[in-house]
């Protein structure tokens, strides 16, 4: 009952009215794909559409599941500017699924779609996607999708995707990000990059050995959204590490209990400018000598 349910969906959307462009989409960017979806280039949709198709004709994964969202009707929908429905299929699949489907796409046709999802879903996506796929969207992006796509990332991705770029396109990236986002890049792109400072994120929750649990809960809805985890929380003093407490552990507590009685304070902390070897062998010696001590 449910595939055929996928099945009538599918076929429905051989019969959506054209669409317009997403409001979200910049001016900018819309007027790009408005030239790259003009109707020579849906020519060229058809037919790579038609190849995709015979491609997919023989695959037995495609035979067995007719709801999939491929590649011939990924261009379908482009062809038929069904531009929310694309959006609505494409949040659907899970962001390394979708990585991989827009790789099979052609360089022009990957760059077109990726402009058309939603923010979220594209920046998830190009986490997944090859160091050349990225590459090949970035030096197609503007400047303004650039911003936009760095304002989206978690800052330690953002630094090693402007490390690779031209110091012409970092510059003019960095003067129309935010300035939280520019202070933030800069002194991440400012650390050696064999360093411990290159890979860490500044994007956490930071907490206090004198707070309560309940003080602490309140601590993590204000900063966790911007935060890369909630899962694991850093007790700072003075920009110093303290310990470590886990979101279980905060749960299964008593509110009033403060963090420090609940926190790990047997953690490794190095310095900014320690090389990342050096890190490595810190945390691995750590490592071992807990598991000895706890079956040995």
């Amino acid at each position: 009952m449910e595939m055929e349910e996928k099945k009538l969906e599918t076929n429905a959307e051989q019969n959506l009215p054209v669409q317009e462009l997403p409001a979200d989409i910049p001016a900018e960017v819309r007027q790009k794909l408005a030239e790259d979806l003009n109707e020579e280039a849906t020519e060229d949709l058809k037919q790579d559409m038609r190849e995709a198709e015979r491609e997919e004709a023989n695959d037995e994964e495609v035979k067995a599941n007719p709801e999939m969202l491929t590649k011939s009707r990924l261009l379908k929908l482009l062809i038929k500017k069904q531009y929310v429905k694309l959006r609505e299929v494409t949040e659907e699949e899970q962001p390394a699924d979708l990585a991989e489907l827009l790789e099979e796409l052609d360089e022009n046709n990957r760059l077109v779609v990726f402009r058309l999802l939603k923010k979220e879903v594209a920046t998830e996506a190009f986490a997944y996607m090859s160091d050349e796929a990225r590459d090949d969207l970035v030096n197609a992006f503007s400047d303004v999708e650039l911003v936009s796509a760095i304002e989206e990332m978690s800052l330690d991705d953002a630094a090693d995707l402007l490390e690779d770029m031209p110091a012409g396109v970092v510059k003019r990236v960095l003067e129309k990000s935010s300035r939280q986002t520019r202070e933030s890049l800069n002194k991440l792109l400012n650390y050696p990059e064999s360093s411990a400072g290159s890979l860490m994120t500044p994007e956490y929750v930071r907490l206090r050995e004198d707070m309560t649990v309940e003080q602490a809960f309140d601590a993590i809805r204000k900063q966790g959204e911007n935060a890369e985890t909630v899962y694991t929380c850093y007790v700072v003093e003075r920009n110093r590490l303290k310990g470590v407490v886990s979101a279980r552990s905060l749960l299964l507590s008593d509110r009033n209990v403060p963090v420090s009685e609940i926190m790990d304070d047997n953690v490794v902390a190095v310095k900014v400018t320690d090389d990342q070897e050096y890190v490595a062998r810190e945390i691995c010696l750590r490592m071992a000598s807990q598991a000895c001590s706890t079956y040995c």
